[in-house]
């Protein structure tokens, strides 16, 4: 699956205008790569997985190829891994590259609009702390519109069982300051995807549950349930022109009611 993901991101750099590896901080892998679009148009700040300690964002310039089409400008991180760097650091690496995007950034892209959020697995998580963070932390009004979440982490919680929460440094401390729904959340619209076939964990403990807890906020949050997809094959939705959860994103920065598909 990731050589597939991998030829189609190679493709993306080739046909579409870019700027690559652009530093937004001082760490060799705070760097991110640039898809123009239209003027006015969203910016879509993509977050990959790979639970906090691998992967690469040349792997996922694929994304952009279906947003770009529709005009917006993507933005596609790297960020320090784990465990050379602990979560709260790569945290505030993310915080970073949102206020770079934000100032020094709209000088590298067309003029756009809002910012949209979106990441996978370990990348949800980092999407909607930093959602979140970043709204609680801005000056003016925050330009983060909207967060999109595709099989992400939101409770850090179950993962001090397990032998990951050493691998990357985790801290009992880390669960309350870290989980995003532990935390006041954020405002604007998420979108929150996860594959039918993944584990109970991801489908029930981790999405449905926060969904729940935005709810009992008074926050909806779209809920989509992407049909024959696993952990890792739910990312080629995101290759999709006509893929659920690009669907559900221009919904909301549309304005339409989309309630997206339900988990039972």
């Amino acid at each position: 699956m990731y050589d597939a993901i991998d030829r189609l991101s190679a493709d993306v750099r080739d046909t579409h205008a870019c700027t690559l590896d652009v530093p937004y901080g001082g760490h060799e892998l705070e760097r991110v790569d640039l898809f123009g679009g239209r003027p006015g148009a969203p910016l879509l700040v993509f977050i990959h997985g790979g639970y906090w300690r691998s992967m690469d964002k040349r792997s996922f310039s694929f994304v952009a190829g279906p947003f770009t089409k529709l005009g917006y400008s993507v933005a596609v991180l790297n960020y320090p891994l784990a465990p050379e760097t602990a979560l709260p650091g790569i945290a505030a690496s993310i915080d970073r590259a949102l206020r770079w995007l934000n100032d020094a950034g709209r000088l590298r892209l067309p003029r756009f609009s809002s910012i949209v959020l979106a990441g996978h697995s370990a990348g949800g998580h980092l999407a909607a702390l930093a959602a979140t963070l970043f709204e609680s932390s801005a000056r003016d009004a925050s330009p983060v519109a909207g967060c999109a979440c595709i099989s992400g982490i939101f409770d850090l919680e179950p993962l001090m069982k397990t032998s990951l929460a050493s691998h990357i440094g985790l801290a009992s401390a880390d669960v309350e300051t870290l989980s995003p729904i532990a935390l006041q959340p954020f405002e604007g619209w998420m979108i929150v995807g996860v594959g039918a076939e993944e584990t109970a964990g991801f489908i029930d403990s981790q999405t449905k549950r926060f969904a729940a807890s935005r709810d009992s906020h008074g926050l909806e949050t779209t809920v989509t349930l992407l049909a024959a997809s696993n952990h890792y094959t739910v990312l080629m939705d995101l290759a999709r022109d006509d893929g659920l959860i690009l669907s559900a994103i221009e919904a909301r920065v549309n304005g339409a009611n989309h309630t997206g598909c339900e988990p039972a």
